[in-house]
């Protein structure tokens, strides 16, 4: 995935996370109960879909969708430096081809129906990731688009395979395990007929 990606998905508080509290208010009240509820288990209030806002607007002319940015709530929400990052992000989802911005919107769409858990470590693994020198992330990147192809009890094997340890170090295998489990990324292909070919060859991991 591309830094803007990240960015949109990780970084962009309001229109890719959930509401302000002070923004909830636009709703009906809850009920005192409700309220109480809501407090007590803070996992139930409803997340905002993070591709909605690019869905409806990704098609409109540039200064359509700063309108549109302008009077969105969240947006008017945030601090002045945030919109400004924002702003930036949307140009930059501009400049896009379109299959790039399809791209974009799904991976925002399914960031959006993670759990509030599920969204910080998707942040904190991507930010470990981050930090892995350029040659070493790009042979992870492929390995996590095999994990995610993978059906689990594959990608169980795999990931207790001695070629596996070998291949990565301990920060690179927390990484590549921990973001191969999040339910993000292709969908687990069906089981080959025959798991007897052997792992394709990796770099090993750096001492």
């Amino acid at each position: 995935m591309s830094a803007l990606l990240f960015a949109l998905l990780l970084g962009a508080p309001g229109l890719a996370q959930n509401p302000p509290a002070d923004q909830k208010t636009a709703s009906p009240a809850p009920s005192a109960q409700q309220s109480a509820a809501q407090s007590a288990n803070p996992a139930r209030r409803p997340s905002r879909d993070s591709g909605a806002w690019l869905r409806k607007y990704k098609d409109m002319p540039p200064a359509d969708q700063e309108k549109a940015l302008a009077n969105d709530p969240y947006f008017r929400h945030l601090p002045a430096a945030h919109q400004q990052q924002l702003r930036q992000q949307l140009q930059k989802f501009n400049s896009l081809p379109p299959d790039k911005k399809e791209s974009v919107v799904r991976h925002m769409q399914v960031f959006g129906q993670l759990t509030p858990a599920q969204r910080q470590q998707a942040r904190e693994l991507h930010a470990k990731l981050h930090n892995i020198p350029p040659d070493r992330r790009k042979i992870m990147r492929t390995e996590l688009r095999q994990l995610r192809q993978m059906s689990p009890d594959d990608r169980q094997r795999e990931l207790n395979s001695t070629t596996f340890h070998s291949s990565f170090n301990d920060n690179e295998r927390e990484i590549l395990t921990g973001l191969a489990d999040l339910p993000i990324g292709s969908p687990a292909k069906s089981p080959a007929p025959s798991s007897s070919e052997p792992a394709p060859a990796t770099a090993p991991a750096p001492k």
